[in-house]
């Protein structure tokens, strides 16, 4: 999987059947957006802001959930979607209108999608006040800003 200028290699869920390990995949609609997942929420808890962070979180309406929150010391709360297309962020978008975020957040595999997803949202019909909200970012800057935590030895 290419993120920006870093390629990862994604482990397949079927390789934790294989070795009898327990998968941390808890919803897997692919392999790919899973591990993605979690690379976000690991990168994100890396943030002094950030009190604890929870992957496939519930919406409470109808299956809805959202990727990754993260629950600040001062008691907000930002979510989190991946996006490795445009397929479905207007949709995104929308379920996490009204649901209490401070920010939100589609963490973009390159900057390309992210101008896209950015494009895409704007056009959507949003109202200026809850695109305010809306942030698209890369992996990149998640990776750049652990690093920057991250106390050297």
């Amino acid at each position: 999987l290419w993120l920006g200028k870093s390629l990862f290699l994604v482990p397949a869920a079927k390789l934790y059947t294989l070795m009898e390990l327990e998968s941390p995949y808890s919803r897997n609609v692919s392999d790919i957006h899973s591990f993605s997942v979690l690379l976000t929420a690991n990168l994100i808890q890396s943030n002094p802001l950030v009190q604890k962070v929870k992957c496939e979180v519930s919406l409470g309406d109808s299956n809805s959930t959202v990727d990754v929150v993260s629950y600040l010391q001062n008691g907000l709360r930002w979510a989190y979607e991946v996006t490795l297309s445009v397929s479905n962020v207007s949709a995104n978008a929308a379920k996490l209108q009204n649901k209490g975020f401070a920010h939100i957040y589609f963490v973009c595999r390159d900057y390309n999608l992210k101008e896209a997803v950015w494009a895409h949202l704007r056009n959507a019909g949003f109202s200026a006040d809850y695109l305010a909200s809306i942030h698209c970012i890369i992996f990149s800057t998640l990776l750049r800003q652990k690093k920057q935590m991250t106390p050297r030895s």
